[in-house]
Order: C-alpha cells, then sequence, then structure tokens
C-alpha cells in the first residue's frame, strides 16, 4: 500500500477543485431540470434517483480528492436518512474507507510538533507501522515505559486546517441542490446540519477533548461488562492520543470466527445498555456507533472506542424522545396518531399549530412506514434483531415535502437518530437477540 502525502491545505489548490465540481454540479443540474421539463408527468422515479446517485459520485469524486475533513463530513452526511435521498447517501457512504498510511517522516512531524522529540524518547516502543485507521488519524501500537501496551492514535497532518473550506464547500454543493430538486429538505435544515457536523469537527480533531471524555464515560458508565479505555495523559496532547490498548477483535473479525447464538445475545445486549444508559442516565451519545469502534474482548467484555465525536443532549430531551417512542408503540392499531404528533411537537419537529390533518396528510405517508419499523423492536419483551428489515426506503419526492414540512430539526435529535440507527444496524449486523425495554423505558 502507498504511503500518504500531506493533505492538501493551500487555498486555491482548494478552491480550484472546489469550482470545478460546484461548475459540474450546475450543468448536471441544468441537464437534469431541461429533462425533467420535457418528459413531465413520463419523469419516473428511477430517473430522479440516478441523478442523485450522480450527484453523489461526482461529490465523493471530489470529497477524495481534498481528503482531510471532507471525508468525514461525507460520512456524517451519509447518515441523515431525514435529509438526504437514498442514492446520494450511499455514494457519500463510499467515503468510509481507510486512507492510506503516513510515512515515517511525517508521523515524528506530529511528535516534534507537540513534544519537540520523536516516538522514540517517549516510549519504551513505538511501531512506526500503523495497525488500524480512525476517521482523522491511525493508530499504533507502543508500550509506555512503565511497561504498559498503549495504542497511539496520531492525527494526520493538516487536517484540521481544511474543516472551514470543506463545510463551506459542502454547503455551497448541498444548498445549491437543495435549491433547484424537489428531492432534498430546505437549505435551511441543511445549514443547520453542517453547522452542527463543524461544530463536532472542531472538537473531534483537538485529541485534547476526546482524552477528556474517554476519561469522563470511563468514571461514569456504570454497566458491567462495559470496558472504556484509560488515556496515558503525559503521552497525551492536541494531534496524539495514548490510550490502554485493550486485547480483543473488533466485530467484524469477531463475527468471523463464528460466535454462538448465546455469545452474540450478550454482546448485543452490552451493546443497547450502553447505549441506553448513556442516553437516558447520562443524557450524552457516542455519537460515531459503527463496528470498527467497538470490540469483543478476550473475556467476552464490550470494548467501547473512539470518543472524539459525543454529543451531550439537553436534560429534557431523553425524555420527549422517551414519549416519542412510547406514542409510536401505542399506534400499533392507528388510533393514538394524535399523541404522536403532540409528541413531535414536544421534541420541536413541528410547530405548536401543525394540524392532525395535515400531519395525515402531508407527513404520515412518510413517517408511517418508519414507524411501523421503529415499533418492531417494543412488541416483544426480547427482540431477534436477526430478523430486524432494513429501514424502509420513502418515496424521494413525498419525503422532501415530509421534510419541508417540518418546523426544524433539532440539533439533538439529530444527533441521536445517526447514533440510534447506528446501533440498531450493528445489532442487525451481529444477528443477536436483546431484551430492548431501556431502548424504550429508559
Amino acid at each position: 500500500m502507498m504511503e500518504e502525502e500531506p493533505i492538501p491545505t493551500g487555498r486555491l489548490k482548494r478552491a480550484t477543485v472546489t469550482g470545478m465540481a460546484a461548475t459540474k454540479l450546475g450543468a448536471k443540474q441544468l441537464a437534469h431540470l431541461s429533462k425533467k421539463a420535457l418528459k413531465g408527468k413520463a419523469f419516473s422515479e428511477e430517473e430522479q434517483s440516478q441523478h442523485e446517485e450522480e450527484l453523489g459520485k461526482l461529490i465523493i469524486k471530489t470529497l477524495g480528492m481534498l481528503r482531510g475533513t471532507a471525508l468525514k463530513v461525507s460520512q456524517a452526511l451519509s447518515q441523515e436518512a431525514d435529509l438526504l435521498p437514498e442514492a446520494m447517501r450511499k455514494e457519500l457512504a463510499k467515503a468510509c474507507h481507510k486512507m492510506s498510511p503516513l510515512n515515517r517522516a511525517l508521523i515524528l512531524k506530529v511528535f516534534q510538533k507537540e513534544w519537540g522529540m520523536g516516538p522514540g524518547k517517549l516510549f519504551e516502543s513505538f511501531d512506526s507501522e500503523a495497525f488500524a485507521a480512525a476517521s482523522l488519524g491511525q493508530v499504533h501500537r507502543a508500550v509506555s515505559k512503565n511497561g504498559e501496551n498503549i495504542a497511539v492514535k496520531v492525527q494526520y497532518p493538516g487536517i484540521g486546517a481544511t474543516i472551514g473550506s470543506d463545510l463551506r464547500m459542502m454547503r455551497t454543493m448541498l444548498v445549491d441542490v437543495a435549491g433547484r430538486s424537489g428531492a432534498l429538505p430546505r437549505r435551511d435544515m441543511l445549514s443547520d446540519c453542517l453547522d452542527e457536523i463543524e461544530e463536532r469537527l472542531l472538537e473531534e480533531i483537538d485529541y485534547r477533548n476526546e482524552a477528556e471524555n474517554l476519561t469522563w464515560f470511563r468514571e461514569n458508565v456504570a454497566i458491567e461488562g462495559i470496558r472504556i479505555p484509560k488515556v496515558f495523559e503525559e503521552t497525551s496532547g492536541g494531534r496524539v492520543l495514548s490510550m490502554e490498548r485493550l486485547d480483543g477483535m473488533h466485530f467484524d473479525d469477531w463475527l468471523g470466527t463464528g460466535p454462538s447464538q448465546t455469545e452474540k445475545d450478550a454482546v448485543g445486549q452490552k451493546l443497547i445498555d450502553f447505549f441506553s444508559h448513556c442516553f437516558y442516565n447520562l443524557k450524552r451519545i457516542h455519537a460515531d456507533p459503527h463496528s470498527g469502534n467497538f470490540m469483543v474482548l478476550s473475556n467476552g467484555d464490550l470494548g467501547v472506542l473512539d470518543f472524539g465525536c459525543v454529543k451531550q443532549v439537553d436534560r429534557e430531551f431523553p425524555g420527549k424522545m422517551m414519549e416519542a417512542l412510547k406514542a409510536i408503540v401505542a399506534n400499533r392499531d392507528g388510533e393514538h396518531l394524535e399523541e404522536v404528533l403532540e409528541a413531535y411537537k414536544g421534541i420541536g419537529l413541528y410547530s405548536e399549530n401543525y394540524t392532525i390533518d395535515l400531519y395525515e396528510r402531508m407527513s404520515h405517508p412518510t413517517f408511517g412506514p418508519l414507524q411501523d419499523w421503529l415499533r418492531l423492536p417494543y412488541l416483544d419483551a426480547v427482540y431477534d434483531f436477526g430478523q430486524h428489515p432494513r429501514m424502509p426506503n420513502a418515496n424521494l419526492r413525498q419525503s422532501a415535502k415530509t421534510v419541508k414540512e417540518m418546523d426544524r430539526l433539532p440539533k439533538d435529535y439529530i444527533f441521536f437518530d445517526r447514533a440510534y440507527n447506528g446501533v440498531v444496524n450493528l445489532l442487525r449486523r451481529i444477528g443477536a437477540r436483546v431484551e430492548t425495554g431501556g431502548m424504550l423505558w429508559g
């Protein structure tokens, strides 16, 4: 594998790439609108989906050229089922790949900037070849001066300098597309979402924040069988994070060993209990729940990694989400739709003057199938996520109309939705049978 060169941070170079992409996006949009106008009612959903896929491919190609936080932004947006159509999200999700490893000179440069010395003087031993890749950096094995096994996360040089320009680029691209496309939500909602992503990214590139999050969760998560690595403060800084190296396997590797159903159920229960405890009791969300951020340890415990993206929610929000989930479950017979709407108003998705007639006509055609899907795990005390269907795909035009009817997408809701769906997807992947009451009742 080729070693990575520094991330391009020059304004002129990045602006040139962005400008070319914006021009191509505009041309595609004009061609699409002309075709749509000519065909009229004969224009199909398949053609609309193909167009959104092409836009996604163009965006991801641009992000691949820029690298840096542009890819991280793409990963985050790929999870926004409430905002972007499926065809575009599928393309953006392809950014979830490992960057090529840094060469030794660049690794040395990071340590020199942090401490004025190389890793060889900070650790008893340091493996310059990375054994894993994180979202914004890569991870190396090391041994502390006291003989403890450590995982050292080193940030890709120059990645922080690209955040502002990358977010401006994404905002320009998507807001322009939203203004021309009936398959995207309002510009203000896209802008709010990108603002929140930028805020979290600015926190995430400072590894001192992640060190604080690790220590806080380690001290406050009181669940048997959950393991959160400790931080080695003396060899941690803004762009280097040293933490306890856990003995275990990431989910994909662990599933490859053929664990028994009992073992899968036990791991799944720990995962769902961790999410519920953090959200309902601690009012904080581990907002990046994918398979690479969890490990099954040799003793069966669940190791939780990467606390760079953490969201502290308003203290009243978990209770409001709980009421919404209860209303959705109670509406199994379709006779409690007003309670569902009132719960949505409590979250802030709809204004107080939004009527049930409007909701039934404009929003429920999209939300109904989604609520049916959300309700399934709570109809029995134990639920088999191995049988859980995929999230239903909404009609693109109807979904866009639904989002346009909303008052806003609260930031707490955006991160809860992303984390919740991430946990559900992991449980499906594991095929775990778990008690789900904690996800509903806290």
